[in-house]
């Protein structure tokens, strides 16, 4: 709700353009649920390796060399105990939450290389979204935000983008 009223205060009119990775691509989705339940239109709603939290809700929590594992990152231990505690807390966020339905297009961007035999992919959104549409690029998950695949997605984003009603002007927003 909170991300919804940001949204509206810095933009009240037209259409509103989504894009989540990973845990974001789940708060992206609940964001056009939501925008839509208010009245707003929602015109790209892009999920960079995202996947519905019922993918997640029976896996065990992690412990603290898993949280470590996922950051990848050398920080001091004041940073890193504070990143165990987001880390754990959002595992178990996700666990609680439950996808609504968008009754739009959802594009999903999937990092091909680390989901290659496992049951990970776009038809994972079929029961939370009027219509979805793929893409699969050849990375893995942590890449899908690099640079080189930054720009490797930009062409299919403006197709997209070209697709749906032009946004009101849309400020980069800061996290709350």
């Amino acid at each position: 709700t909170e991300y919804c009223d940001r949204i509206a205060d810095l933009a009240p009119d037209g259409p509103v353009h989504l894009l989540g990775w990973s845990l974001g691509g789940i708060v992206a989705q609940e964001v056009a649920c939501q925008m839509h339940a208010r009245g707003r239109q929602v015109g790209l709603l892009a999920l960079l390796d995202a996947y519905p939290s019922v993918c997640w809700r029976d896996e065990p929590e992690p412990d603290d060399g898993a949280a470590l594992r996922a950051l990848l990152a050398t920080l001091p231990e004041p940073v890193v105990a504070g990143i165990i505690r987001a880390v754990r807390d959002t595992n178990r966020l996700v666990r609680g939450h439950r996808e609504a339905f968008f009754d739009g297009t959802l594009l999903h961007l999937r990092a091909a290389h680390d989901h290659a035999g496992t049951v990970l992919g776009p038809a994972l959104w079929l029961p939370h979204a009027a219509r979805v549409e793929r893409l699969s690029l050849p990375c893995l998950h942590i890449e899908m935000i690099s640079p080189a695949m930054t720009q490797a997605m930009l062409g299919a984003l403006q197709d997209r983008l070209a697709q749906t009603p032009p946004a009101a002007n849309l400020q980069r927003m800061p996290m709350p």
